[in-house]
C-alpha cells in the first residue's frame, strides 16, 4: 500500500499529539519539511549507477554524467563470464568435447590468466571541474571505460523506496516539533480556548533534542546498510 503526503500529514500530527493544531502546525509546514528532509535522506544516502565513457586516444580526462556527484571505480568490461570462476559454474556445450571440457579447471586458469593480462585501472574524480580522469591514460580510441557513478536521488513520497518511509516520517516529526516550539515562543503560549498558557519549553527543547537523535540515528543505520 502506498504511503502518500496525506498519510504523511495524518501520522506526523497524531506523532505531535494535541499539539498538532493547524494554528501551531499548518499543512504546508508539514509539506515543506518533508521535502528538506527527503534532501537530506539523499544527500546522506545516494544511489549509485553504472555509466561508462568512451576513450580517446592519449586523453586522460573525461566528462561525467551530469548526475555524478562523486566516481567510486573504474573498470574495463573484459569479454570474461565470471559466473565461468565460481566453483560448480563452469558450462560447456557437449558438442565441443575438447580439452577445456574434460578439465573444467583448464578453462578457469585460462580466465585467470586473461584477467592478470588487463591493465590495472584507477582514477581520479574532480568535482570542482567534473572530470573523471583515468589512469593510465587510455592509447586507443573507442573503448569503453565503465564507472559506478554516485548520485544523489531526486526522490519525492511517490519515488521514495518503502524502506525509507519510517526514516522519512521521523524526520518530518523531528523539524514539526521546532516549528512548534517556534510559533509557542512567539505567541508566548499555548493557544488554548481563546488564551494562551505557559508550556515547558526547557522540556520541550531536550525532548526535541531526543527526536532529531532519533532520526539521525537511524539515518546512519540506513546509510550503512545501503552503502554495503
Amino acid at each position: 500500500m502506498a504511503y502518500t503526503e496525506s498519510d504523511l500529514i495524518i501520522t506526523v500530527r497524531a506523532e505531535c499529539g494535541k499539539v498538532a493544531s493547524v494554528v501551531e502546525l499548518a499543512d504546508a509546514d508539514i509539506q515543506r519539511e518533508e521535502v528538506f528532509i527527503l534532501n537530506r535522506i539523499a544527500e546522506t544516502i545516494p544511489i549509485k549507477t553504472l555509466r561508462y565513457i568512451t576513450s580517446l586516444a592519449n586523453v586522460s580526462d573525461y566528462d561525467v554524467n551530469v548526475a555524478t556527484a562523486n566516481v567510486r571505480k573504474v573498470f574495463q568490461w573484459s569479454g570474461i563470464d565470471n559466473e565461468l570462476l565460481v566453483l560448480g559454474g563452469y558450462k560447456a556445450d557437449e558438442a565441443d568435447r575438447d580439452e577445456l571440457y574434460n578439465f573444467p579447471s583448464l578453462w578457469a586458469i585460462e580466465q585467470f590468466r586473461r584477467l592478470r593480462a588487463l591493465p590495472k585501472l584507477r582514477c581520479e574524480f574532480h568535482p570542482v571541474t567534473r572530470k573523471l580522469r583515468i589512469i593510465p591514460t587510455p592509447t586507443q580510441a573507442g573503448e569503453k571505460y565503465y564507472y559506478i557513478s554516485v548520485e544523489h536521488a531526486a526522490w519525492t513520497m511517490e519515488t521514495l523506496p518503502n524502506e525509507f518511509k519510517e526514516l522519512l516520517t521521523t524526520g518530518v516529526v523531528w523539524k514539526c516539533f521546532e516549528i512548534i516550539l517556534l510559533k509557542r515562543s512567539n505567541l508566548g503560549g499555548v493557544l488554548r480556548d481563546g488564551g494562551f498558557t505557559d508550556f515547558p519549553a526547557v522540556s520541550m527543547k531536550s525532548f526535541i533534542e531526543t527526536k532529531k537523535a532519533d532520526f539521525l540515528e537511524l539515518l546512519n543505520v540506513k546509510a550503512m546498510i545501503y552503502s554495503m
